[in-house]
């Protein structure tokens, strides 16, 4: 806000308010305004000051602690103090002008060279949600949706939108009180993290004086570790008479038999978040090998067989699983 200081035509007479204001449809907005008199005048706890509209109808006053409003501006200074401060709350569009402050005690004067201009403008702030982060499966959630605006007279109505599960817990409005007198209005909600929620839709709605409504949105981010690893496999026998292509079948025991010769592609796969990182351990023999790779045989022989592990690991845990290999002659 830019403000300015009126001299006016009388030395002592001075008004610093800001000279353009913008507030949108459905909030409200607190306009400091302070005014000062000549030393000579002393203004007693009755004075009353006016703020008219650009088509000069009184739109607040306040004397001591008689108020007069619309029902949309108030005089929220103490104007024998030299408060001339205006808070505005759900205006429309036809609010939009020049205002201009009048004082009246044993002294009668209105400040005519600075007058703050008003702009209305569509609504366009959205409630804020908070914290934004990850959680992990299981973590209690307390998110916090926060109302644009500081309105005094009224409270919006705020609602929780998206997957919570069955045991949410969600508060009342909740309102802060501000230094400057206006007031924060919030609502919390509680629940547990589960990981069928990643990636999920979260969204707080804002129903605000006079129906309008304003919504934030969020993508929930759940992470968890990686489940029991999937390993599949997919084989190409090079035997004479034998089909190119066949199907590979893990046993209950988790044991593959393939013919010798065969190439074998083994595939892990695993659900986590964030991503695992794969690992595959053999164990032939006595020797032991790691591989990052998926395990690709191309000439399978009786030096492969033995005993095949992938390990996905991320931040939060690790999961493995094993498969065996026998080797057949044709």
């Amino acid at each position: 806000m830019a403000f300015g200081t009126d001299s006016e035509l009388f030395p002592g007479y001075s008004i610093n308010v800001p000279h353009n204001v913008t507030v949108q449809r459905g909030l409200c907005v607190y306009i400091p305004c302070s005014f000062t008199v000549p030393e000579t005048v002393t203004l007693t706890r009755n004075a009353k000051g006016i703020w008219y509209n650009k088509d000069e109808e009184s739109v607040a006053s306040r004397s001591n602690t008689k108020y007069e409003t619309n029902g949309r501006f108030f005089l929220v200074g103490d104007v024998w103090r030299g408060d001339c401060s205006l808070y505005i709350e759900n205006p429309l569009y036809e609010d939009e002008g020049r205002y201009r402050f009048r004082v009246e005690d044993n002294i009668n004067l209105s400040y005519q060279d600075i007058k703050p201009y008003v702009e209305v403008t569509d609504l366009t702030d959205k409630p804020e949600i908070s914290p934004i982060k990850s959680w992990l499966d299981g973590e209690e959630v307390t998110l916090r949706c926060t109302s644009p605006g500081t309105c005094v007279g009224t409270s919006p109505r705020i609602t929780w939108r998206g997957n919570t599960g069955t045991q949410s817990r969600r508060s009342a409005n909740e309102i802060k009180d501000n230094e400057n007198g206006t007031k924060t209005h919030f609502s919390t909600i509680t629940f547990t993290a589960r990981k069928e929620q990643n990636n999920s839709p979260f969204s707080c709605t804002v129903q605000l004086k006079g129906g309008l409504t304003t919504v934030q949105e969020i993508t929930m981010k759940v992470e968890y570790p990686p489940s029991v690893p999937e390993i599949k496999c997919s084989i190409t026998n090079r035997k004479p008479n034998i089909p190119s292509s066949s199907g590979c079948t893990i046993d209950a025991n988790n044991t593959i038999y393939l013919l010798e010769g065969s190439q074998l592609s083994l595939i892990c796969s695993a659900d986590s978040v964030p991503e695992s990182r794969f690992v595959w351990k053999s164990f032939s023999g006595t020797k032991t090998s790691s591989f990052t790779e998926n395990q690709i045989f191309t000439n399978l022989s009786l030096t492969d067989e033995g005993t095949y592990t992938c390990q996905a690991t991320n931040p939060h845990g690790r999961k493995e699983t094993s498969v065996t290999i026998r080797i057949t002659c044709k």
